[in-house]
């Protein structure tokens, strides 16, 4: 048998030591240790052992590993040296997955030769053929077994032909968010400028889906207990979002029940001084004792990222191992999902006016595109003026649904700051969005169709007959009058005529003029009677709320 191959499927020192440094030095990727077993060399099988026997204990050290193995092994292998050099071993977090994958491979492997040996020896009995067979297709199906799931995780193949037959509108089990949106292991990525209130918007939205309920066009596939790891604000901070929180948007229908429901499945955790695999351990350590106290989370929310990555987050060798080995080993562990808040550079005005940052790229916003290639989806919170911003679905977007005012696909909500000094988002009107936007920027905004029509107000369908009616020339002057943006006046026209909300009638000279049809036009200034007695409503609650809170203080 050639002696360099058999050394290499017996084991691999390099990996074994990686493995053990990372737990020696207290940086361990897992709660669970590894198995002694995959250890080829005695002293780090010794050592595997030790540390499995002491893993319930808090310090595990040079020490104390070496002192467990003189009392416990007999003729140890093992001496204090070794285990000394193995605790001031380089650390190597970005391959303890591979390395980890690796021992166990090997480690099936000697099995493998062992039973390989057996049979070869039990072939030369009087045995039967067939029990031998028999045997050793047992012991090879539970070495197979032995290693399912412990190394690197890859998918299995599959045939296209199984893939038809599958049933994508079934219930799904692993949804967070419907239309499989967001799902248990995978991530959502939110980007951002630093202060535009990031934080607010997640943890306000936590309130909702604690219900189940809908908020910022992100529907629960059922109530959720978030987890919120944070790190950049103190608790009376945290407190004055949450008190927001309780008076926005999407609360003010809520009774106190619900308000206290959804307060006791959205939990903080504030973390400031662990990174990269300290910080995992100290997820893990915090989900295991939520998890044996009886609440299971659903979603977790680390807020910002970069806090926690111990690295430059535009280098993939950095990247790749946080989110694919650390994130994604906890979020397997644990079932859940993870909402990444992540800070880029603070928004610069163009010369030619209006809001830009590295975020109008979602790949240069953080400098790699790992980011973006990792998370199943991702929303960028754009800074638009005047308090009002753009939640704009990138990846996974169309999942998501959304219509804009007239029906069609749209990949933006329009959210705002709240108005009345508190900390929370609103969903601002159409029209409002606009006239802060063009008044912030001086730009001349384009109209939605539902605007437009009010320059129609008295040239209803048989009122007036021709005599209602608008020439070209007068819409176009009524159009700009009201800060429209010039160039965008043919395509709503054309919109509104495709609809069936103005028609055309021929004018004098061989011209064409236009009216509106009275149903419509009556259903439009319906609507916007509707709409801002809703508003007046809704304003007058959060009023009465906010005095609530305020006597409560008192």
């Amino acid at each position: 048998m050639n002696t360099n191959n058999t050394s290499k499927t017996m084991g691999n020192l390099e990996a074994e030591r990686s493995v053990l440094a990372l737990w020696l030095t207290g940086q361990e990727m897992n709660e669970k240790p590894p198995s002694p077993k995959l250890f080829w060399n005695p002293a780090h099988k010794e050592i595997a052992m030790a540390i499995t026997a002491m893993s319930g204990n808090s310090g595990i050290s040079t020490m104390s590993v070496h002192d467990w193995i003189q009392r416990n092994v007999p003729n140890p292998a093992c001496n204090i040296t070794a285990v000394g050099d193995l605790a001031s071993a380089t650390l190597s977090f970005a391959t303890y997955t591979t390395d980890l994958a690796l021992l166990n491979e090997l480690s099936a492997r000697r099995e493998v030769l062992g039973v390989t040996e057996a049979i070869s020896s039990r072939a030369l009995s009087e045995e039967s053929i067939r029990d031998l067979i028999c045997w050793g297709a047992q012991i090879f199906e539970e070495i197979g077994n032995s290693i399912q799931g412990k190394s690197a995780k890859g998918g299995d193949i599959v045939s296209a032909a199984e893939l038809q037959g599958v049933d994508t509108l079934r219930e799904n089990p692993d949804e967070i968010f419907k239309a499989r949106y967001l799902c248990r292991g995978s991530a959502l990525l939110l980007i951002s400028n630093t202060g535009q209130g990031k934080s607010t918007l997640i943890y306000q939205g936590a309130f909702s889906w604690a219900l189940g309920l809908e908020a910022f066009g992100l529907s629960p596939a059922g109530p959720l207990t978030t987890l919120i790891i944070q790190a950049e604000n103190d608790q009376d901070e945290l407190a004055e979002m949450i008190q927001g929180a309780t008076v926005g948007e999407f609360a003010s229908q809520l009774t106190t029940g619900q308000m206290q429901e959804a307060g006791s499945r959205v939990l903080f955790r504030t973390e400031t001084s662990a990174v990269g695999p300290e910080f995992f351990r100290r997820v893990r350590k915090t989900l295991a004792t939520l998890q044996k106290g009886g609440t299971r989370i659903d979603l977790l929310v680390i807020d910002p990222v970069l806090s926690y990555l111990g690295g430059d987050p535009s280098k993939a060798d950095v990247v790749s191992p946080w989110l694919r080995q650390g994130l994604q080993q906890v979020m397997e562990e644990y079932n859940l999902a993870t909402i990444l808040i992540a800070h880029t550079a603070k928004p610069q005005i163009k010369r030619s006016g209006g809001f830009g940052s590295p975020v109008d790229d979602y790949y240069a916003a953080l400098g790699s595109v790992e980011w973006v290639n990792y998370a199943r989806a991702s929303l960028l919170l754009k800074p638009m003026g005047g308090g009002m911003f753009e939640l704009k679905a990138g990846k996974r977007g169309a999942r998501l649904k959304w219509r804009d005012r007239e029906g069609r696909p749209a990949y933006v909500k329009r959210i705002a700051h709240a108005n009345d000094g508190g900390m929370y988002w609103r969903i601002p009107s159409d029209e409002e969005f606009e006239v802060a936007v063009s008044s912030t920027t001086g730009r001349r905004r384009v109209p939605s169709i539902d605007e437009f029509m009010k320059i129609f107000v008295q040239t209803y369908e048989g009122t007036d007959g021709k005599a209602s009616t608008l020439s070209a020339d007068q819409m176009k002057a009524e159009f700009i009058e009201n800060g429209w943006k010039k160039d965008s006046y043919a395509s709503i026209r054309d919109r509104a005529e495709s609809l069936g909300y103005i028609k055309q009638v021929p004018g004098y000279g061989g011209s064409t003029k236009r009216y509106a049809v009275k149903a419509v036009a009556d259903r439009i200034t319906k609507e916007q009677d509707e709409r801002s007695k809703q508003e007046a409503e809704e304003r007058k609650a959060l009023k009465q709320k906010r005095l609530r809170g305020i006597c409560n203080e008192d």
